[in-house]
């Protein structure tokens, strides 16, 4: 593919070329027909300093396009995998350039052809204009006008003598002036002449340069000829495995369609899977604020529940200093306890040598009085009496110790009627103990 690129980018560089001297030529030719004939040497050597000019700028451009078609041509080998349409396209573009560079030599070719038959006939009536002038035959209005003045003549009356001298010198003088118009006349014929001969000389150069002109483009439309039918071969040829090409391009373009199709279906169920997954991330960022809603009111639940366990906090802290109150009460009534039975042993001690009656009698007493005493006493702030009376005093028996009332439950309000079960208790556990 890219040695097809480069032969036809080589033939169509040649083409351009061989165009190029041609529109030169043809350039040169127009001009020199244009100058009409003007045989000024200077205006030659200007005109040549010109083209000459003209010539080198065209070989920069020429130079210049030729590498940007290079890069072009570069351009087109690294892109294989190019389409065919496009490449169609450009061949037929190149093809139309073709035809049209074709069809604007064949008229300038013609149009050269004219103006050399329109150069021929102008020095032809040039030299047939100079051919007259050299001769200079008597015109029939020149004819009739010596007839009328010899009528004249004929028909005048005599003229006197004098008259006749005056009339002959008149005469002689225009015949000088006839001779000098004569030889005046004569040179000019001899200059016509020679510029006759000179306008003969550029017409039979023109001729030749015309022929050879003629010839050079026959053989630059001979060429032009093979050239085309050699650059339709390979156009030909290039189609063809352009054709193969495409061949190829269509059945990899069924795969990928079909792999393309394959991808769409994977697409579709992904599609599906990610509106499902989006759905169930919709249901859980509902859940997601339900339970945000849910956590802040279990927040300000557990804010009130926080100040409500520090209220009851502070309730518990005074129910301890209560009970450290009622603790030290307690303490007050054991050692009264301790003291009592003290007092029962010495009691005991004294009264075991009297008498069985007087013992029981006093005892009776002494237990009453007792009783009296510690259900008689004020109760604390917990509603405990602070002694009471114990009849184990008599028997010996130590009193138990009175139990703490229970630490409530932090945050839990007090049950009512609880310190008053535990007074009851302790009361039960006293009258248990003195039986």
């Amino acid at each position: 593919m890219s040695n097809g690129y480069r032969t036809l980018s080589q033939h169509l560089n040649d083409l351009k070329k061989e165009n190029f001297s041609l529109k030169l030529r043809i350039y040169f030719l127009e001009e020199r027909i244009q100058q009409k004939y003007e045989d000024s040497s200077e205006d030659v050597y200007r005109r040549n300093i010109e083209l000459k000019v003209e010539v080198e700028s065209l070989k920069q451009e020429l130079y210049e396009k030729q590498q940007l078609l290079d890069k072009a041509l570069t351009t087109a080998e690294s892109l294989t995998n190019h389409n065919e349409a496009e490449l169609q396209r450009r061949c037929e573009e190149r093809q139309q350039e073709i035809d049209h560079m074709q069809e604007i030599l064949e008229t300038k070719i013609q149009l050269l052809q004219e103006e050399a038959n329109l150069a021929r006939s102008e020095a032809e009536r040039m030299a047939t204009l100079a051919e007259s002038r050299s001769v200079r035959p008597l015109t029939p209005k020149r004819k009739m006008k010596m007839k009328e003045t010899q009528k004249e003549e004929t028909q005048k009356p005599p003229i006197p003598l004098e008259d006749r001298d005056r009339v002959i010198e008149e005469l002689t003088l225009a015949l000088r002036s006839k001779e000098a118009l004569i030889v005046e006349l004569t040179d000019e014929r001899g200059f016509l002449r020679g510029r006759v001969g000179q306008l003969e000389n550029q017409v039979q150069d023109l001729s030749t340069s015309l022929q050879q002109k003629e010839r050079d483009a026959e053989f630059f439309q001979d060429e032009l000829g093979r050239e085309k039918l050699r650059i339709q071969q390979e156009m030909q040829n290039l189609l063809e495995e352009q054709q193969a090409q495409l061949n190829q391009y269509e059945c990899a373009a069924g795969q990928c369609v079909s792999e393309l199709q394959k991808a769409q279906l994977q697409v579709q169920s992904l599609q599906a899977r990610v509106r499902e997954s989006e759905t169930n991330n919709t249901k859980l960022q509902e859940k997601l604020c339900e339970m945000e809603s849910e956590l802040r009111s279990i927040r300000q639940a557990a804010q009130c529940q926080e100040r409500t366990i520090q209220g009851l906090s502070e309730s518990v802290t005074t129910k301890d200093s209560e009970a450290e109150e009622l603790y030290r009460v307690i303490e007050g009534q054991n050692d009264t306890l301790c003291k009592l039975r003290e007092m029962a042993q010495r009691s005991q001690l004294q009264q075991l040598h009297g008498l069985q009656m007087g013992q029981e009698a006093g005892q009776t007493h002494a237990f009453g009085a007792l009783q009296n005493s510690l259900f008689s006493t004020p109760t604390g702030a917990g509603g405990q009496p602070e002694g009471p009376a114990a009849d184990g005093e008599a028997s010996g028996r130590p009193r138990p110790r009175p139990r703490p009332p229970p630490r409530r439950p932090a945050g839990g309000a007090a049950k009512p009627g609880e310190n008053g079960e535990a007074q009851s208790g302790d009361a039960l556990c006293s009258s248990a103990g003195s039986l």
